[in-house]
């Protein structure tokens, strides 16, 4: 029994030694059994597009505000005076200044706000829609100045803005001219009572009246 074990065992032994040896080339390397070399493999190129991300300007910060609220409020009607409806401002011709203050022992609560001037007409207000808002409200022992734009374009806005920012730090003066500010437009203001019995009257006398038949 243990020949026969034995015999199996060389069997097998042999076996293997006549595949390994089979399968091997010379210098003892494996044959068409070895892995490719990756090194070897040439890998196809692949160019991406450029994508270009669009430049994006954020708004400057505002400017700490200096001051109390009536100080601030001095600061920035002088600025709006001299340099919005000053001789060359930009508004003097097409817009009105209109601002309401409270005392400094009521708080200093104030706003400033721009109208488009309509065209004078008797019994109206001259004043038109708002086209700019500054609203200057006590905080602690400063003030918290807000600015809102209604009618002019953004470049124009921003620039109004820019002046407001550098009025309530501290600072005087007028900044850089900016854009042009256009007029707005116009309409017609509405007819006075007076006047519209006046138009109905002249109306009338220009209707021939329709001739009888008898």
């Amino acid at each position: 029994m243990a020949t026969v074990r034995a015999f199996a065992n060389f069997s097998l032994a042999t076996m293997l030694a006549l595949v390994s040896s089979g399968c091997a080339g010379p210098g003892g390397e494996t044959g068409g059994l070895g892995l490719p070399d990756l090194s070897k493999v040439a890998l196809p190129t692949v160019e991406l597009p450029k994508v270009e991300l669009p430049k994006v300007e954020l708004p400057q910060a505002s400017r700490p505000v200096v001051g109390s609220p009536t100080e601030v409020y001095t600061r920035v009607a002088q600025g709006a005076l001299s340099c919005w409806f000053g001789a060359s401002g930009p508004l003097k011709s097409s817009y009105i200044y209109n601002a309401e203050a409270e005392s400094p022992s009521r708080g200093g609560k104030a706003e400033i706000v721009v109208h488009e001037r309509k065209p004078p007409a008797p019994g109206l207000d001259i004043r038109g829609p708002r086209a700019l808002k500054v609203d200057i409200q006590p905080e602690g022992e400063t003030a918290k100045v807000g600015f809102e734009n209604y009618k002019f374009s953004t470049e124009i806005g921003q620039s109004f803005h820019s002046d407001v920012d550098r009025w309530a730090s501290g600072e005087t003066g007028c900044g850089p001219p900016g854009a042009a500010v256009a007029a707005p437009t116009q309409t017609s203001p509405p007819p006075t009572q007076k006047q519209a019995k006046q138009q109905s009257a002249k109306t009338s006398k220009q209707i021939p009246r329709a001739a009888s038949t008898k």
